[in-house]
């Protein structure tokens, strides 16, 4: 096994010792040897606001079940004062719920690390501090200590990552299109709209979270604090019918210090008690595929004339944006079809499709990179882009042939209708027309 390989196993094995450590021993161990350390230096720091409370603990909770001292990135958010997940080395804000006037102090080895404090308060009173640094955590061990609260911080290249914003819906009904990173959500009503909010949070000091459909007016969002994090509920009904997506405005960050890119949308439906639509995949090994476009499929319709997509249902009927094609054509088979080539398609959502006069390939030119963008038919006006090392298998088929108007093309048979793929090159022409 490689160096390489022993440092990331034995990491490992020092991570599951640490989290099996008793919470009382790894709190009696901290505590210890915090008090014999000096409180002063650059690394200490006090929230604004009130004088710190003689015993501030983060044992007490809130009468939401929400702990009264917990991080929020890294997460911690039972308040056992261990991180749920590794963080990765880069994070360089720490974002802390604690009540005001909670003293702050972040070390490494005995010595003081600096910091900047930012302190924001939520639509429900919940008061949120976001410690920044100068640099990375890194991979050392950095403790938090937030009042008597201690979170013990190591970041990790192998096992870490930097998380990206992540929103997952929280009113009751409504559908998230992946269980572990979804990318939107269907909602039964539009006067109910919220999700919970975790991983890469942008600064909320700097920044402001909000929905906007296209180049729509924005809809704010109320935050607030739930035992499962930070809340965001839409402060006014949206409009039925129509994709909003998460927007981060301001000039902040992500705790990275990267610009933040959310990636989640919204969809509402008309209003409770519609009639419901099908949930036919699910995407239980969290493998990414959207279950958006499952859920719609068999209700999206596109118009000839704008080339918009349609969510059509007998009681609603709303437009929705639809990047390049609704669907994907994954796999691909060859088979004789009584002396004649069939190749039939899979889609993502497991429809099957055979090449043929009413289901035709066709190819496109992507206008910036000028590579090929193939795509076929599965319903009229609706159309799967064939993945590419699908479309590779079927460039393997291509053979030449002279179109009737004496171009020389590459293509494939189906169904007894030729596909072009490409033109032939000059010089294969040419030595095909001497033969």
């Amino acid at each position: 096994m490689p160096l390489d390989g022993y440092a990331g196993t034995a990491q490992s094995v020092l991570w599951m010792v640490h989290t099996r450590i008793g919470k009382n021993v790894r709190r009696l161990f901290l505590t210890s040897l915090l008090s014999v350390l000096t409180l002063a230096g650059c690394g200490a720091g006090t929230s604004p606001g009130a004088p710190p409370p003689a015993n501030s603990t983060s044992g007490p909770v809130t009468s939401a079940g929400v702990p009264n001292i917990r991080a929020l990135v890294p997460a911690d958010l039972d308040g056992n004062q261990l991180v749920d997940a590794i963080p990765h080395p880069s994070l360089k804000r720490l974002v802390v719920q604690a009540p005001p006037g909670t003293s702050f102090r972040l070390t490494r080895g005995g010595d003081d690390v600096p910091f900047s404090i930012a302190v924001i308060t939520l639509s429900d009173g919940t008061v949120l501090h976001e410690l920044m640094l100068e640099n990375g955590i890194g991979t050392q061990t950095l403790t938090l200590r937030a009042g008597d609260y201690l979170l013990p911080i190591s970041g990790s290249e192998q096992l870490g990552a930097r998380q990206p914003l992540l929103a997952h819906p929280a009113s009751a009904g409504a559908l998230a299109n992946d269980l572990a990173k979804p990318s939107g959500a269907l909602y039964p009503a539009a006067d109910d709209v919220a999700f919970t909010l975790g991983g890469g949070l942008p600064s909320l000091s700097t920044g402001t979270l909000l929905l906007r459909s296209g180049a729509g007016r924005a809809i704010e969002l109320q935050l607030s604090m739930r035992p499962e994090g930070l809340r965001a509920k839409a402060a006014e009904t949206l409009e039925a019918r129509r994709v909003y997506a998460l927007e981060v405005t301001g000039k902040t960050t992500d705790p990275y210090g990267a610009a933040p890119a959310p990636e989640f949308r919204v969809f509402c439906r008309g209003a409770q008690g519609k009639t419901p639509l099908k949930l036919r995949l699910a995407d239980l090994n969290r493998d990414g595929e959207p279950e958006l476009v499952c859920l719609f499929a068999s209700v999206l319709r596109r118009d000839p004339e704008s080339g918009g997509y349609w969510l059509e249902t007998p009681v609603e009927r709303g437009r929705i944006e639809v990047e390049d094609a609704p669907f994907v054509a994954v796999e691909m088979w060859w088979r004789d079809c009584g002396g004649r080539c069939c190749l039939t398609f899979r889609t993502n959502l497991d429809e099957m499709v055979t090449a043929d006069a009413e289901h035709p390939l066709r190819i496109a030119i992507d206008p910036r990179s000028r590579e090929p963008r193939p795509y076929i038919t599965v319903r009229p006006g609706l159309e799967a882009r064939i993945s590419r090392a699908v479309f590779y298998e079927l460039v393997a088929l291509a053979q030449p042939e002279r179109l009737p108007d004496g171009r020389q093309v590459l293509g494939v048979w189906s169904e007894g209708v030729f596909f072009p793929i490409d033109e032939v090159p000059q010089p294969v022409a040419a030595a095909a027309a001497a033969e």
